[in-house]
């Protein structure tokens, strides 16, 4: 069972900012913004690596106070395949939904099982080649840190069923498979680009069309 360490550190700015720390050489990073701080730690499990650093702000003095509003997740695999999660909770009235459910669920795993299409995450390179020379984990990783989620270029998905039906969002781009999460008290539900690839034009531009997968 792969282990690692973590360590919380509170601040004036809400929500508590945690680091993990690698035990396992040779893995590649996970970069994790949690309602707008970046985290970075091993890629492990995903649910495991969430469970542990929400868990951990908890023990760190945060308790109800940490609001995971919006939870960002922009991972590399074995192949160099990017993923995103994006998890949105809701308050109920025993405060804010802190244990990380989505990425664990059955219909989360079947969907990244069921892709096919995967694209291989690519960094701005000076190289002649289509994707210029290759790069180190360790380099990529300190470019995934000096480049927060937020910071790139965003593009619109339409979401198609399901409980987001109709909404549009703005998500970050640079990445292969994606799979949206959306996680709370009272409502769940996983997206995922069409096959094929359908757009729809909306009141902020022409956007991807994500179905509902369950």
């Amino acid at each position: 069972m792969t282990t690692h360490s973590a360590a919380a550190t509170r601040t004036s700015e809400r929500p508590l900012a945690v680091d993990l720390y690698p035990a396992v050489p040779g893995r590649r990073p996970l970069t994790v913004a949690v309602a707008g701080r970046v985290v970075r730690g091993l890629l492990v499990p995903l649910e495991s690596c969430l469970e542990r650093a929400l868990a951990r702000a908890r023990e760190g003095g945060a308790g109800g106070e940490v609001a995971v509003d919006v939870l960002r997740v922009t991972a590399l695999d074995a192949e160099g395949v990017g993923v995103l999660f994006d998890a949105r909770r809701r308050a109920d009235e025993a405060g804010v939904e802190l244990t990380l459910r989505g990425g664990h669920r059955p219909v989360v795993r079947e969907a990244l099982r069921a892709s096919h299409v995967r694209t291989p995450f690519r960094t701005p390179s000076r190289g002649t080649g289509p994707a210029g020379p290759r790069r180190s984990a360790r380099s990529t990783a300190g470019t995934a840190r000096r480049v927060p989620p937020r910071a790139l270029p965003a593009a619109l998905v339409a979401h198609e069923g399901g409980p987001r039906a109709g909404q549009v969002d703005r998500l970050p781009e640079g990445l292969g498979d994606r799979f949206l999460v959306y996680d709370g008290p009272r409502w769940f539900g996983v997206y995922g680009r069409s096959v094929p690839l359908r757009t729809h034009r909306t009141e902020q531009g022409v956007a991807e069309v994500w179905t509902h997968l369950g």
